[in-house]
């Protein structure tokens, strides 16, 4: 089977893309492309920076048998590269366009999750965009009340925490609200209540007959109320792995088209029996926690991807104890993976 992987930064297909997302696209691209070049029976090939052509993607998409893609979820940029992948007719080693555009939309798997009971902080307020003079927004009449503070303000469609901020007081809104005005203008916006506790993520591993949880890890932010990614440890304590495992799962209820790797974002609370954890995002494509958990997995990762999108349902993965931490490196270079003409 020939496997084309496809990480949008890497491809040249992500012009001006913020250096984190670079750096963290780059790892994952790296550390699948090796991975999968020693699974038996796939053929494995990535389109390199040099083609600097959205057109190199089609031609990719036709030389391949199967397709993992791991893309921003902004701009439609993710599902654009889904539907070419459908359109084409190919195996998807990713979720399918109808998962993607429930999970990249924060508004409507918020709603999804509410109609479902999943605990979920509550979005108060959705905005068309924020203009520079933020006393006048478009779709809000008047900003939250002082007591809904603190708040979160991020792009209804984003990724990275892309102009994702923390607003703590209602006297702090107006001048929060116009950073991330003017680093991503024009943008549709979400406020959401504040979730306290510790900032996690699971990942997941789904086949048409099988859901296999991994071990859940701390993320590292930065402490500057960006909520910037700045890597991860794990895996969890296990009291806490199998509340976030809990959730993680509740979580992908009720969503139709996910495939392979798929990452739920969490946060665990102050509560010992985990009442007060809440699901933050789903990120349907490899995330970073791809980086730790091959540390921590004694067996190939992308192989037990591999044979569980095929429909295997006994797929089982056996872990070092551990702990781990990892963090997108901004040097890695890719050259040995290339697309053949």
């Amino acid at each position: 089977m020939r496997l084309l992987l496809y990480e949008m930064a890497s491809a040249g297909d992500l012009p001006n893309a913020p250096a984190a997302l670079v750096a963290e696209g780059a790892a994952m691209l790296s550390a699948l492309a090796e991975d999968l070049a020693q699974v038996s029976d796939v053929d494995v090939f990535t389109i390199p920076a040099a083609s600097k052509r959205r057109s190199r993607l089609h031609d990719g998409i036709a030389q391949a048998d199967a397709v993992l893609l791991i893309a921003p979820e902004f701009d439609n940029l993710l599902l654009d590269c889904v539907r070419l992948v459908e359109n084409a007719g190919k195996q998807l080693f990713s979720p399918s366009s109808e998962a993607v555009r429930l999970t990249a939309d924060k508004l409507a798997l918020f709603k999804h999750w509410q109609a479902l009971g999943v605990p979920t902080p509550a979005i108060i307020a959705a905005c068309r965009e924020f203009k520079v003079d933020p006393t006048l927004r478009v779709g809000i009449e008047s900003k939250p009340s002082p007591e809904s503070f603190p708040l979160v303000c991020k792009p209804r469609f984003g990724a990275g925490a892309q102009a994702t901020i923390l607003v703590e007081r209602a006297e702090d809104y107006c001048r929060r609200v116009e950073q991330v005005a003017t680093e991503w203008p024009g943008q549709e916006f979400l406020l959401q209540e504040y979730a306290p506790g510790q900032a996690a993520s699971i990942s997941f591993l789904v086949g048409p007959r099988q859901t296999l949880a991994l071990p859940a890890g701390w993320q590292l932010q930065s402490s500057d109320g960006r909520f910037r990614y700045q890597g991860g440890s794990m895996p969890l304590a296990p009291a806490l792995g199998l509340r976030a495992q809990r959730l993680g799962l509740r979580a992908l209820e009720g969503i139709a088209g996910l495939c392979g790797f798929v990452g739920v974002d969490l946060v665990l609370g102050r509560a010992a029996d985990g009442s007060d954890d809440r699901a933050i995002e789903i990120n349907p494509r490899p995330t970073t926690s791809y980086l730790g958990l091959r540390q921590l997995a004694k067996e190939n990762l992308a192989e037990a991807i591999c044979r569980l999108v095929a429909g295997e349902n006994n797929v089982e993965l056996n872990w070092h104890q551990g702990p781990v931490t990892f963090q997108a490196k901004r040097d890695i270079q890719i050259s040995n993976f290339e697309i053949r003409n």
